[in-house]
């Protein structure tokens, strides 16, 4: 069985496998314990780089996502649906989206009629798996498919989905010996589905007559009808965009006889919700930088007297402290309530910051957009993946352990090797001692036979 071997003296009775071990131990000590302390530091400065690149990039994502950087950023609309008729909820005849575009206002909507998309079947036939003898080529919304005489009922459906015609081909079974190509088409509009067939095999289907007339039609195929405040609004599609600047409809359900209004509105409280949270991301980037900076009973942390915190904090300070040109009355963060307090922390006053929203919109607007401006390309430039410092920093350290790391393999096989030294040498020395002994033994039994003799 595997195990650790003692290697205790048989003959000099001295555990030599204890003594190998503190002489191994006390070499470790002092060659290999220091490696290792100076790679704990370095692992606890690299954690301490992660978590400070982490908070860098939860800003810099923040500001991005949200578009802080640009005025568009801080133009926040909601809206409210309301039906002229109390039974019908306006949210099942229609669906809006805003973009930053959209302005202030309401909005009457009727829906009138919905798109639809065409769609076609062909007459019974009496096999979808058995070749139909049907060859030559058919024309979908000017694309060509060609039908070979063994495909069946199903190779066309497969051919005509592959063959980009802007139709969806299926085969449904009624009975065993009925079934029907159906054709839809992908898109709504009365246009519909465009069909030209020099070789007589839509004919043959029964999908159009002998006068070239669709002749199985399920669905008409038919545009979207809206008033929006009394002027119609005609589309091939139940979609609407740019009708109204910023706005997309979704139209859902017909009922001309219900009118739906649209109030939209700014959403003074989101823009400042959101500059709140740009806010908490920047303080708890502040707070892991106080603390790091900070002495404490245990000793200095791992990024204590780093300049490059210093750098980020005086970046945001400054920041923060930004005069904007070209404003009158309102021309700093602290102009509309954003402050540091005692504790280094950035205060939003959202007395005075509600206030300037509504006295100096514009201006307070240009102060923010400033700021997400200024912040954004201040940290991103530090964690930029490609040339950013502090990703390069984190490379260093983590070149570092990994130097450390093959030193302390180096040094553990070098002291391995002389534990093996030292094993066999033990072991020698008490082959000889025994030899010795028996030596001893062997004089002394001599010398008792000489006195015996006497």
């Amino acid at each position: 069985m595997a195990g650790t071997v003692t290697l205790t003296g048989l003959v000099s009775d001295l555990n030599w496998t204890k003594l190998i071990d503190d002489l191994i131990s006390a070499k470790k000590a002092y060659i290999i314990t220091p490696y290792k302390d100076s790679k704990t530091k370095y692992e606890n400065k690299l954690s301490a780089w992660r978590e400070l690149n982490t908070k860098l990039s939860e800003i810099v994502n923040y500001v991005k996502t949200k578009e802080l950087y640009h005025k568009k950023g801080y133009q926040v609309f909601t809206y409210t649906l309301k039906s002229s008729d109390g039974t019908v909820n306006p949210e099942s005849l229609i669906g809006i989206r805003l973009t930053t575009q959209v302005q202030n206002g309401s909005y009457d909507v009727k829906i009138l009629s919905l798109a639809q998309a065409e769609k076609l079947s062909s007459d019974s036939i009496a096999t979808k798996n058995e070749p139909l003898s049907l060859s030559g080529v058919i024309n979908i919304n000017g694309m060509q498919v060609e039908i070979e005489g063994d495909d069946t009922l199903l190779d066309i459906a497969y051919k005509i989905n592959n063959g980009n015609t802007g139709v969806v081909a299926k085969v449904i079974t009624l009975s065993e010996t009925e079934h029907r190509l159906i054709l839809e088409s992908e898109k709504e509009g009365e246009s519909g589905i465009t069909l030209s067939d020099p070789n007589g095999i839509f004919k043959s289907l029964g999908i159009i007559d002998e006068a070239g007339i669709k002749k199985n039609v399920i669905r008409q195929g038919q545009n979207s009808l809206v008033h929006i405040d009394g002027f119609q609004v005609e589309s091939t599609s139940n979609t609407l965009t740019g009708v109204i600047p910023g706005m997309t409809l979704y139209l859902k359900g017909q009922a001309d006889s219900v009118q739906v209004t649209i109030s939209v509105k700014e959403d003074v409280q989101t823009i400042t919700d959101t500059f709140e949270g740009l806010i908490s991301r920047l303080n708890a980037l502040l707070t892991f930088i106080n603390r790091q900076s900070k002495y404490t009973e245990g000793g200095k942390k791992s990024l204590t007297g780093d300049v490059n915190l210093n750098m980020v904090r005086n970046g945001i300070v400054g920041a923060v402290y930004t005069e904007i040109e070209g404003n009158t009355s309102f021309k700093t963060l602290s102009s509309i309530g954003i402050t540091f307090g005692r504790d280094g922390m950035i205060n939003l006053d959202n007395t005075k910051f509600s206030e300037a929203l509504g006295t100096g919109k514009t201006e307070v607007i240009t102060i923010l957009t400033k700021f997400g401006e200024s912040v954004y390309e201040k940290l991103n430039f530090l964690i930029d993946p490609y040339s950013g410092t502090f990703i390069r920093i984190e490379d260093a350290i983590e070149n570092q352990i990994s130097r450390i790391d093959r030193r302390i393999k180096e040094l553990e096989e070098r002291l391995q090797k002389e534990r093996d030294v030292l094993e066999k040498k033990y072991s020698a020395l008490e082959v000889l001692i025994s030899r010795s002994n028996l030596i001893r033994g062997w004089m002394e039994n001599q010398i008792k036979a000489m006195f015996k003799k006497d």
